[in-house]
C-alpha cells in the first residue's frame, strides 16, 4: 500500500492511485479522505473499483450527494450500468429529514458510505443550518468505512482535523488547471451582455453561473431565445421558468443541445458533468471561493479541451465591507458563547435574528435556545483569513484567484490573466491612435489625447509625452508618442501656417 497522503504526477486519476489492496486494507470504522480536482474521476472510481470490490465481497454502498441533480445524473449511471443491487444513491438531506424528526437514518446494510462533495457541510451550512445533523449521524457510523470525496473539501478537512480531532487516510491527485486558455476577470454589469452577445454573435456554446437566481433570470429573459434557464428546485419565485425537460435531457446526455447557453445557479455547481466539445466558455459570478472551482469542474474535460474562463471580481472595498460583516457575525456568535441565550437576546432585543444562520434557534422543551452552527463558525473564520490574504498589498481577488488556479506567482509578482474592461479600453484606445497616427497634433489635440490615454500617477493625470509613452508601454500599445516643432512658412494650400515655431506631437506606429 501507497503511503496516506498519496500525491502523483500531472494526469493522474483516482483508480490510478488506490488499488485493490487498499481497498481491501481499508478497516471498518475508518475514514477515507479522497482529494482530487474536478474530473479526476471519484465519481468513476465508486462506480468501477469500489463497485466490483463490493459485488465480489457481497457488500453494499450508499451513495450521498448534495444537490437533486446530481441525484438524477448519477442514479440514471447506476441504472445504466447496472449497479443498483450494490450501489444506492440518496441524498444528505433526507438523513437530515430524518433527524430533524428525531428518527435514526437506516444505515444498516451499507458495508460503504461515501459522502461525494463532502465539503457540503461547511459550504451549504450558509443556507441549510442541518448540515450538521447529517454530518454528526455519519461520523456515528463506526461500523463502515466512511468515504468522504471532494476537489474543495481541505476546510472540511481542517476541520475534522482541528476540531473533531479525526484522523484520516488520505489520498490525493494534484490540481491540473491547464485546461484554461484564458482567464478573465470583469467588474462591470454590463460585460454580462458584452459577453452574451460575443457568444452568440460567434456561435459559442457557454455556461453562465450565477449566484443569485434573481440575476440569472433577469439575463435569461434578455436572451431566452439563445438560453436554457435552470435554478434549484426549491426555489418557489423562479422554478416556475425551468424547463424540466431540457434540464433532464441535459443530465442524461451530459450535454445542452437545445441551446447556445446555459444560465444556472450554483444547483448545478457540484457533481454533474458536462461532455461537450463543444464548450468553450464558462463565466462565473460567485462570492465562494470552492464553490467557484467546483463551477468550473462541470466541465469534463478530453486531453485538447480548453476554456475560456471569465470570472466577476470584487474590489478591495467590496472585500473589506465583507470582512466587517464576517467580524460581526463572529462577535454575535462569540457572546452567546460566552454569555448564553439570555444575556444574547437582551443585548439583541433588537435584532435576534442572524441572518447568516451562524446563531440560530433550537426549540428544546418548549423553549427557544440560541445555538452556534458550527460548520458556520469555522467556515466564516477561514473566509475570514481568505479575506485577509486577498487584502494583502501582493494580492487583492483577481491575483488570489489567479493563484489558485496557478497563473499567479507571489515570488515573482507574475501572473497570466486579463481584465476585460482594461482591454476593452485598450480596443478603444488603439482605435483612436491609430486615426491619429502621422498628424501633427497641437494645443487642443494634445488635451485630447491626454483625456484618452488618462495615465493617473497618485490620482493625478499625466500630461507629458514622456509621461504617456511610459502609459503606452506599459499597456504594450505598438503606438508612441514624438515631439517636434512646426517648422513650415505656409501650408500646401499656400496659406500662412498659423501654427508655426509651434511644438506638435506625433502619433507614430513602433517598428519593435
Amino acid at each position: 500500500m501507497e503511503s496516506n497522503n498519496t500525491i502523483l504526477s500531472k494526469r493522474m486519476y483516482i483508480s490510478d492511485i488506490i488499488t485493490n489492496e487498499d481497498i481491501k486494507s481499508w478497516n471498518k470504522g475508518e475514514i477515507v479522505t479522497i482529494e482530487a480536482g474536478t474530473g479526476a474521476g471519484k465519481s468513476h472510481f465508486i462506480k468501477t473499483r469500489l463497485f466490483l470490490h463490493a459485488k465480489e465481497s457481497n457488500q453494499k454502498i450508499l451513495m450521498l450527494v448534495h444537490r437533486l441533480n446530481c441525484l438524477d445524473q448519477f442514479q440514471y449511471e447506476i441504472q445504466k450500468g447496472n449497479r443498483s443491487d450494490v450501489i444506492r444513491v440518496s441524498t444528505y438531506q433526507s438523513i437530515e429529514a430524518d433527524a430533524r424528526k428525531r428518527k435514526k437514518y437506516d444505515f444498516g446494510e451499507y458495508d460503504y458510505i461515501v459522502c461525494d462533495e463532502f465539503h457540503y457541510f461547511m459550504s451549504d451550512a450558509a443556507f441549510n443550518i442541518y448540515t450538521d445533523l447529517s454530518l454528526k449521524e455519519i461520523l456515528n457510523q463506526t461500523n463502515k468505512v466512511r468515504i468522504l470525496m471532494s476537489a474543495t473539501g481541505d476546510y472540511m478537512e481542517q476541520y475534522l482535523k482541528k476540531v473533531r480531532k479525526i484522523k484520516s487516510n488520505k489520498y490525493s491527485v494534484p490540481f491540473d488547471y491547464s485546461f484554461i486558455v484564458s482567464l478573465n476577470f470583469f467588474y462591470k454589469e454590463s460585460v454580462f451582455d458584452d459577453l452574451m452577445e460575443q457568444f452568440i454573435d460567434s456561435g459559442e456554446k457557454a455556461i453562465f453561473f450565477i449566484d443569485s437566481a434573481k440575476d440569472a433570470y433577469q439575463l435569461y429573459v434578455k436572451y431566452k431565445d439563445y438560453c436554457m434557464f435552470n435554478c434549484s428546485k426549491y426555489n418557489k419565485d423562479y422554478y416556475k421558468y425551468v424547463s424540466d425537460k431540457k434540464v433532464n435531457r441535459m443530465l442524461e446526455n451530459e450535454r445542452f443541445e437545445d441551446d447556445l447557453i446555459l444560465i444556472t445557479t450554483t444547483t448545478l455547481d457540484a457533481g454533474v458533468n458536462i461532455i461537450d466539445d463543444e464548450l468553450f466558455n464558462i463565466v462565473v459570478d460567485v462570492k465562494d471561493i470552492g464553490t467557484l472551482i467546483q463551477c468550473i469542474g462541470r466541465k469534463r474535460l478530453k486531453d485538447s479541451d480548453c476554456i475560456n474562463l471569465y470570472v466577476k471580481a470584487i474590489t478591495n472595498e467590496q472585500l473589506g465591507g465583507r470582512k466587517t460583516h464576517m467580524m460581526e457575525r463572529l462577535q454575535r456568535a462569540n457572546y452567546v458563547k460566552e454569555h448564553g441565550t439570555q444575556a444574547y437576546v437582551d443585548k439583541f432585543f433588537k435584532d435576534t435574528n442572524d441572518y447568516s444562520n451562524i446563531v440560530y434557534d433550537n426549540p428544546i422543551d418548549g423553549k427557544v435556545e440560541k445555538v452556534i452552527n458550527d460548520m458556520i463558525y469555522f467556515k466564516t473564520k477561514v473566509d475570514i483569513s481568505q479575506t485577509n490574504m486577498m487584502l494583502k498589498k501582493d494580492y487583492g481577488y483577481c491575483k488570489y484567484i489567479a493563484w489558485k488556479l496557478g497563473r499567479y506567482n507571489p515570488k515573482t509578482k507574475t501572473y497570466d490573466y486579463e481584465i476585460v474592461e482594461e482591454n476593452k479600453e485598450k480596443e478603444t484606445l488603439e482605435i483612436y491612435l491609430e486615426n491619429v497616427k502621422g498628424k501633427m497634433l497641437f494645443r487642443d489635440d494634445q488635451k485630447k489625447l491626454i483625456d484618452k490615454i488618462d495615465l493617473r500617477v497618485n490620482g493625478r493625470q499625466q500630461k507629458s509625452y514622456k509621461k504617456l509613452n511610459e502609459g503606452l508601454e506599459m499597456i504594450n500599445s505598438n503606438y508612441i508618442i514624438i515631439k517636434d516643432i512646426d517648422s513650415r512658412r505656409k501650408l500646401d494650400d499656400g496659406t500662412i501656417n498659423p501654427n508655426r515655431k509651434k511644438t506638435y506631437w506625433m502619433v507614430i506606429k513602433s517598428l519593435v
